[in-house]
């Protein structure tokens, strides 16, 4: 058995949102401290129907900004996607940080569904609004890249049908 390093847990749920669904999301985290488990982290999802309605079309995702090298604002950052390993990734092909690569990969049915890169520049000047995600999570796998510049990329996976009292782990 492989010690972690350290377990961390979280818990949301959407009771202040204007149109609560009744969904609790509990948060696992798992970090290992031996090689060559010691450079990742697991992230595993348990999505909850605390509600009294079936949820359907339900869509799990993860939006991260991969700003690898400040120092060149972001000019060498690289996204990319591995559909076949259910993975989005980024690197960065100069300055400091080159040849480092960094990664999201879906290990649960039915892997990677959703992929997508998001211009900086337009999320922080538009926002990331409801339909912005939604298009997200919902449009598949966009394989048009790599891109390079200052992107976000976003991940997901779905869709789920949650029974009321059930959940889902991802």
């Amino acid at each position: 058995k492989v010690a972690a390093a350290g377990d961390e847990n979280a818990l949301q749920a959407d009771g202040g949102a204007p149109s609560p669904l009744g969904v609790s999301v509990t948060q696992e985290g798992i970090q290992f401290t031996r090689s060559p488990y010691d450079d990742f982290v697991l992230l595993r999802y348990t999505v909850a129907n605390e509600g009294a309605q079936t949820l359907d079309d339900l869509r799990v995702g993860f939006v991260t900004d991969w700003s690898l090298d400040r120092s060149s604002c972001c000019s060498g950052n690289a996204k990319a996607v591995d559909p076949g390993r259910d993975l989005g990734y980024a690197w960065n092909s100069e300055g400091v940080v080159h040849g480092i690569h960094v990664g999201i990969a879906v290990l649960t049915p039915p892997g990677l569904t959703a992929y997508r890169t998001i211009d900086d520049a337009q999320l922080f000047q538009i926002g990331f609004g409801t339909a912005q995600k939604w298009a997200c999570l919902s449009s598949g796998i966009d394989t048009s890249g790599p891109v390079t510049g200052n992107y976000s990329m976003a991940v997901g996976t779905g869709p789920f049908t949650i029974a009321p009292g059930a959940s889902i782990t991802v």
